[in-house]
């Protein structure tokens, strides 16, 4: 329709790739990539507010999108993360408004060694909501990564030959730690 088309077109002319050191993209469709974010399955596509309540007809998300064009993604990263969103479900709040972001497991230090020894590359996700009665606060999990994202991306930026940082946010977001 021409309204999915319109919406195809704002979303891809949204998109801002901030840094591509080293030509770490496009992702090639026989690389194998070790995807770690507990939003890698859910796509953030609400605001908060009057707009918290709004359900879209599709919903895609990073995973499954990166898996339909033949990357090749880590299973036992998958089930990692299909096990902790499962214990952890994604936190909607009172419906109207969510928090700025959701808990994120610390991973350990073998289990990224023991991905890394099965992928060179490795991609996380990090995801704020803002909007509508909740503007991101100059705080950890707002407007600034949180401690556990630290120090998942420190053990990430060791351990793997390439890294890829997606931010999946409702709002600007500081990135001077991600490059640090």
């Amino acid at each position: 329709s021409l309204a999915r088309e319109y919406a195809l077109r704002g979303a891809e002319e949204g998109i801002v790739l901030l840094e591509n050191k080293n030509k770490t993209l496009p992702l090639k469709s026989n690389e194998n990539v070790a995807f770690f974010g507990r939003m890698q399955k859910k796509y953030l596509i609400l605001g908060t507010g009057s707009g918290g309540r709004v359900y879209a007809r599709e919903e895609h998300n990073l995973f499954d999108s990166l898996a339909e064009n033949g990357i090749k993604l880590d299973g036992k990263v998958e089930e990692f993360y299909d096990s902790f969103v499962a214990e952890n479900p994604y936190d909607r709040a009172n419906g109207w408004t969510h928090p700025m972001s959701q808990v994120e497991p610390l991973l350990d230090e073998a289990f990224v060694i023991d991905a890394a020894s099965r992928n060179e590359h490795a991609l996380i996700v990090f995801t704020r909501e803002a909007g509508e009665c909740l503007d991101l606060s100059a705080e950890r999990g707002g407007y600034y990564l949180t401690e556990t994202e630290l120090a998942n991306l420190k053990l990430l930026r060791k351990h793997f030959k390439r890294l890829t940082v997606r931010l999946n946010v409702g709002g600007g977001i500081d990135v001077k730690e991600i490059n640090e």
